[in-house]
């Protein structure tokens, strides 16, 4: 029992443990948690509170853990698992509006913010008039339009303080409030607007004061208007009468030489006052470096002098030199596009607050870290030119759930990495991480998948493992053996892959916390894609076996055919004969019995002689037949045999060494099978063409062709046969034998005297061919 404490004793613990920071966290029965702090000795209690969704959600605790990042998880005995993070907040202050409750802000809609010379901050909102916060913070005074005398409009668009510590205070209906601080009185001014119809109720959007002491009133829809306080004269720049892009302004800014640049609905324009010339700046779809959009909410000239442009597209920074513009978005890291207020801190980084988020940019080396309601922001809209910095560099920013306050410096980043973890992979659709990690051993700690092919569509889940904000998460992936970059997410937790090819990849997954610190380990995967069986080389050797097949079928078909049909036309001839022999028979017959008369007789004789003849050269043309017959299947046999002789030996080759054989070799073999058939079809034609021209009887049929020609061709269709014997055939023709012979002949006669020269030449010899003239031939 802690001394100090009476009633300590009452308490019914469960469980206890000591924070980093030396706080005792104690878990109770019926009184939620207590925690101690024994330096200061004070005792909270953190109990259930139905109305608060951030609070504990039962007073029966039983279970404490603390993890690595922190974050401790609370078990309770009715209503499961809480969470939260002992790790110290960002320094935010939050002003807003609570019900009820005078020292708090009139409304949550923040439109304009400013801190006087007292140091008192003022607020303008959207509806619940002015709040004007004291230096001390203890006090909250609130002006509204129904006081007399009161602020011109409860929506309060605009304030500024002048050289004297006035308030200028612009909102709707175009009036003016100024308020003196020293006797607190206010006092209303309706500014002269010379615009052609002005009825002097426009909307004040912004309240400047420049170098010289003039101040300029932005307005939406009558241009500028700009007050000398000493000549108490009002002047007017609108689109009639100066330079100005739009009458519809939205926000101003004075450079070094007394030049404005202004923001309008239209574009932005920097305007000489005095010449009233000036230059426009406008959004175009064919200009990548121009202006990102034409509605301009905010400008901003850092220490550097670098002006900044604020639309709702994007960040626009704006280079001299040629006049172009820098463009900044959420595509390089901007938490959102809409530019409502940009200031600076001490270090030079500029604060952008935008529709999704405030973001820290450094314009050096063009980083962003963004910050978010998550990170205790009141809320990630910020409201349009709400923004101010205080002259001890405190930045205040306005939202629609309230006003922000916070020291730069004090702002920092979690540094805590955060493991990323691949959590499922999903196949057509299917789980299968579980039951594919068994189906190959781990390598290297890291999951093996191994797919059949055809699986078009691989989704890949991951996350990390930050419970606390998880949304802001960023996530890159590569996956090896497929991409050679990483590629990025985003926010993204899966990503899909279809129609992989077969091969063996691995999916990297890493991550980032919400503040931009990346797990560079993450985690990985590899995914192997099983080759189908008809992309293997023994399926490509068995399919060119097929197909040779089927050719040396066709080829010995069709020699059995010829050769059934020589068959028949011999029986023709035969049978022919048979009957001239009996006709001859009956004639020799008949002569002896025609003896009796000696003209009869001559006349049968001359008959017989012709008849006799005929025969003969029928004869003759049989057996010249039957040695072309004879020659023919000489030449087939002896030309054929060296091409499958090939084939067989390459064939042989695959099939007993296939194995053993690599890709290229294989490539090799294959291909010089494919050359010898290509030389057997061309053989086999050239003497189906021959021996039907003989067997038909056709005639010669003389080309005109260089005779080298066929010389060539026959030496290329013996080189194998010749090799085989380490047999050299030289042939180098000098000049071009241009003949008139038929080339099929030529080649037949050349291809027997080549295939004898090679078969009885010895073994390591030389067979020369040569070809020259002879008596004009």
């Amino acid at each position: 029992i802690f001394s100090g404490f009476s009633d300590f004793a009452k308490y019914e613990f469960w469980d206890a443990f000591e924070d980093p920071w030396g706080n005792i966290w104690a878990a109770t029965d019926h009184n939620g948690i207590l925690v101690y702090t024994p330096g200061r000795k004070k005792l909270i209690s953190i109990t259930a509170d139905p109305y608060n969704p951030k609070s504990v959600n039962d007073d029966f605790v039983r279970k404490f853990y603390l993890d690595r990042e922190n974050t401790l998880w609370i078990g309770c005995y009715r209503n499961g698992v809480n969470y939260a993070s002992l790790t110290p907040a960002k320094k935010f202050v939050i002003y807003d509006h609570v019900p009820g409750q005078s020292r708090s802000l009139s409304s949550n809609s923040i439109l304009s913010i400013l801190e006087d010379k007292r140091g008192n901050i003022w607020v303008g909102t959207d509806g619940g008039g002015l709040n004007c916060i004291s230096a001390s913070g203890g006090e909250i005074r609130h002006f509204w339009h129904t006081e007399k005398p009161g602020i011109p409009s409860d929506a309060v668009l605009a304030l500024m303080e002048d050289r004297s510590g006035k308030i200028w205070v612009g909102g709707y209906m175009g009036i003016i409030a100024l308020y003196d601080p020293d006797k607190d009185t206010w006092k209303m001014i309706t500014p002269e607007c010379s615009f052609p119809g002005c009825t002097g109720k426009h909307d004040i959007r912004q309240i400047f004061e420049d170098s010289r002491g003039k101040v300029w009133i932005v307005t939406n829809g009558h241009g500028l208007l700009r007050f000398d306080p000493d000549k108490q004269r009002w002047d007017s720049y609108t689109t009639l009468n100066s330079a100005l892009v739009d009458n519809y302004a939205l926000t101003i800014l004075e450079d070094e030489n007394y030049h404005f640049w202004v923001g309008t609905y239209n574009g932005a324009c920097l305007l000489d006052p005095e010449t009233r010339q000036g230059r426009s700046f406008i959004y175009s779809e064919k200009k990548a470096d121009g202006l990102s959009h034409n509605w301009v909410y905010s400008l901003y000239r850092d220490r550097k002098k670098r002006l900044w442009i604020g639309t709702a597209n994007g960040l626009n920074g704006f280079k001299p030199a040629d006049t172009s513009f820098i463009r900044y978005t959420t595509s390089q890291g901007l938490p959102g596009n809409v530019i409502n207020a940009i200031t600076e801190d001490r270090r030079g980084n500029l604060w952008i607050s935008t529709n999704n988020g405030l973001c820290r940019f450094n314009p050096d080396s063009s980083s962003f870290w963004n910050l978010y309601q998550d990170d205790g922001l009141p809320g990630n809209y910020f409201t349009r030119g709400a923004c101010f910095q205080s002259k001890s560099g405190t930045l205040m920013f306005g939202t629609d759930q309230g006003m922000v306050r916070f020291d730069p410096d004090d702002i920092k980043p979690d540094t805590t990495i955060y493991p990323v973890y691949i959590k499922d992979v999903l196949v057509n659709y299917r789980s299968y991480l579980h039951e594919a990690m068994c189906s190959e051993s781990q390598h290297a700690g890291y999951p093996v998948i191994v797919l059949p092919f055809g699986k078009r569509s691989i989704t890949i889940q991951f996350g990390a493992l930050n419970y606390l904000n998880q949304k802001n998460n960023r996530f890159e992936y590569l996956l090896s053996g497929y991409e050679e970059n990483w590629i990025s997410t985003g926010t993204r937790r899966e990503v899909t892959f279809t129609n992989l090819e077969p091969g063996r990849y691995t999916f990297w997954v890493r991550g980032c916390n919400n503040d931009g610190f990346w797990d560079r380990k993450g985690d990985k995967l590899t995914i192997v894609i099983l080759t189908p069986w008809y992309r293997t080389w023994f399926f490509r050797v068995v399919l060119t076996l097929i197909v040779i097949g089927i050719i040396l079928a066709f080829v010995y078909l069709r020699n059995q055919s010829i050769l059934q049909r020589n068959r028949l036309l011999e029986q023709l001839v035969h049978e022919r004969t048979h009957e001239l022999e009996v006709a001859n028979e009956e004639l020799l017959a008949n002569a002896e019995a025609l003896d009796h008369s000696v003209k009869e007789l001559e006349s049968q004789k001359a008959l017989l002689q012709q008849h006799t003849e005929e025969l003969r050269t029928t004869n003759e043309r049989l057996h010249e037949l039957n040695r072309m017959n004879d020659r023919i299947f000489s030449i087939m046999a002896h030309d054929i045999k060296n091409p499958l002789g090939t084939i067989q030996g390459f064939v042989e080759l695959l099939t007993l060494h296939h194995r053993k054989l690599d890709e290229n070799k294989r490539e090799e073999y294959l291909e010089y099978i494919r050359q010898s058939v290509q030389k057997l079809l061309s053989l086999i034609e050239n003497l189906l063409l021959w021996s039907s021209s003989q067997l038909k009887g056709r005639g010669v049929s003389p080309v005109s062709f260089n005779l080298a020609e066929p010389v060539m061709e026959n030496i290329d269709l013996l080189r194998e046969q010749a090799a085989k014997k380490n047999i050299r055939i030289s042939f180098s023709p000098q000049e071009e034998f241009v003949v008139l012979a038929d080339r099929h002949m030529i080649s037949a006669v050349v291809r027997n005297i080549l295939s004898n020269a090679v078969k009885f030449c010895k073994q390591g010899g030389e067979v020369s061919i040569a070809l020259r003239k002879e008596d004009g031939f």
